[in-house]
């Protein structure tokens, strides 16, 4: 079974984020950039870690 390679802009309609927010996943290292495109699995799969991220206290945020 082939995996469905997405545009940069269909990736973001897909999930509802940014094409930015595609991009940055992309430079921060969690997606792949296959030429201007990400794996559909892959794209979910950092959805989903970075929706369990959200709400969460960043490090700077922490009482020392």
């Amino acid at each position: 079974m082939r995996d469905e390679v997405l545009t940069i802009r269909a990736a973001a309609a897909r999930i509802g984020k940014t094409e930015k927010t595609i991009y940055n996943w992309i430079n921060a290292g969690h997606l792949t950039p296959l030429r201007q495109n990400v794996l559909l699995s892959e794209l979910v799969v950092v959805e989903r870690a970075m929706a369990e991220k959200r709400g969460r206290p960043r490090k700077h945020d922490t009482p020392s």
